[in-house]
Formats: C-alpha cells, sequence, structure tokens
C-alpha cells in the first residue's frame, strides 16, 4: 500500500497551446543521472558521509516568466466584476513548456552564489568543500561528512526559497534507499515498481529464479509463419525492465538487451 504525504491541487497552463518563438523559446533543463545518485551513495557509504533530502516547495513558482504570456481566469476562480478578463503570467507557472528551464537556472544561479561549483560531466551535481549536492528539478540531495552541515546549506537555501528538510534519504526518484551503518553500505531497490510490474503481468503467483534468463535460451527472428504477440504490450514490458536495470537491477541488463533486439517483431511463444 502506498502512503501519501500529502494531496496536492495546482493550476497548471495550457501548454500545449504554446507557439515556438512566440511565447516560448529554450526548453532544456537537465536532471541529475541515475550514475551520478548511485555514485553519490557508494561514496557516502564508504567515507561515511550523511545523506539528508530536501524538497523546495511550488519549486517552478520561483522563477520569472521569461516572455508575456496571458492566460484565462481558471474555471471557479473567475472574477465576478472582471469576467472575460485575462491574467498576465508573472512567474512560470506549471505547463509552460519553458518552465523547468526557468526553474533549473533559477536553483543552479542560487547554489553557486553559495560557493558551490557545478560538476563538469553532470551539471546537476555542486560541490562545496565535502559537501555535494544532487538535484533533481525541485528535489536535492545533500551529503556532508556530518548532519549539521547538510543542515547548514538547507538553512542557507532557505534564505531565498522555500524549503522542507525531509532528513536523512529514504527515498528517491522512485528509489527505496536503507543504510546500514554497522556495515558501511547504502542499498536501493525498487520494490513498489516491481510489485506494480507484476500485478499488471498477471505474474504475482510465480515463483522466483535465481537467473533472470534461462541458461540455452535461443531467440530467433521472426518468420512469415509466426504469430506475433500485443508488440505495444511487448514494447512497455521491455522499456519497463530497462528502466529497472538502469536504476537499481544491473543483474538483469543482460537479459533485457537480448529481449530488446525484438521490440520490432516480437512473437507468441509456444511451450
Amino acid at each position: 500500500m502506498n502512503a501519501f504525504e500529502r494531496y496536492k491541487a495546482r493550476i497548471v497552463v495550457k501548454g500545449f497551446a504554446q507557439e515556438a518563438g512566440f511565447d516560448f523559446d529554450e526548453t532544456f533543463a537537465p536532471v541529475v543521472q541515475i550514475d551520478s545518485v548511485r555514485t553519490l551513495f557508494a561514496i557516502s557509504a564508504g567515507k561515511g558521509l550523511h545523506i539528508v533530502q530536501a524538497d523546495i516547495k511550488n519549486a517552478f513558482l520561483h522563477s520569472d516568466s521569461d516572455f508575456q504570456i496571458y492566460v484565462q481566469q481558471p474555471e471557479g476562480f473567475v472574477d465576478a466584476n472582471y469576467p472575460h478578463a485575462v491574467l498576465l503570467l508573472n512567474k512560470a507557472l506549471y505547463g509552460l513548456k519553458q518552465a523547468p528551464r526557468l526553474w533549473y537556472l533559477l536553483i543552479s544561479e542560487i547554489i553557486i552564489s553559495l560557493g558551490f561549483q557545478v560538476f563538469e560531466t553532470d551539471t546537476s551535481i555542486y560541490i562545496r568543500n565535502q559537501i555535494v549536492l544532487a538535484v533533481y528539478v525541485d528535489d536535492i540531495l545533500i551529503a556532508g561528512p556530518s548532519i549539521h552541515s547538510c543542515n547548514a546549506v538547507i538553512t542557507e537555501l532557505s534564505q531565498h526559497i522555500e524549503v522542507v528538510n525531509k532528513g536523512e534519504v529514504k527515498s528517491f526518484l522512485g528509489l527505496k534507499v536503507v543504510r546500514n551503518w554497522q556495515t558501511h553500505t547504502i542499498s536501493i531497490s525498487q520494490p513498489g515498481k516491481i510489485d506494480q510490474l507484476l500485478a499488471k503481468y498477471n505474474m504475482m503467483n510465480v515463483r522466483s529464479a535465481n537467473t533472470p534468463f534461462e541458461p540455452g535460451t535461443k531467440l530467433r527472428m521472426a518468420t512469415e509463419n509466426d504469430k506475433l504477440c500485443n508488440v505495444e504490450l511487448y514494447q512497455e514490458l521491455t522499456g519497463s525492465l530497462n528502466h529497472l536495470a538502469v536504476f537499481s537491477r544491473p543483474d538483469i541488463t543482460f537479459a533485457v538487451s537480448k529481449l530488446s533486439k525484438y521490440n520490432a517483431n516480437p512473437t507468441v511463444c509456444f511451450t
């Protein structure tokens, strides 16, 4: 069962109606790479660094709009005195195509102003002395030699934006994070994602296997006489498995790569 921290309600603009060059320009916004996150966990486990998670409240609303954009009054909040008036956006509201980029530029500027330097190979990693920040949109991991040093960074960020201190990291990007200080290890897993996949493909009651790919299995290209299975469903499955392989299950990488070779024409298997 999923535990919800809170329910949210947001006004979202119709970004699909925007026109390139007219009300938006660049939209690219980098986020921390999963390889960087795993590396940060490994280094922190080995060197005994604490990792605190911070969450930015209403992140996109902190950055200013870069174009003059007008929106309709949201349903249920129409001014009775001016029912036909429109609203001028001062902030990068959720739904704008450029909102993620504007937020990235703002948070990056704030972090750099605090004395952090951008990591060359991952522009969402910031380093200052023994403190490392990993930023994924509005979620930030702060690794440091002590809880106090991590909390001090949150205090610094709070002087510019509203930040929630969520304490030692327990989950991040769908990863369940378990730390064992005695063995100097940090374990990551995705039990929720896996259970969701098993339920979707009616495999909740299947037996587990030590190897993800049965030894001796040979796959071949489809022929004219073979019956194709549901191609879209097969591609969804291999895509989901690839996500697991990249994030938390490198042990299934080989099997997923072999199965993905047949994404174009998967066939029904008869046993």
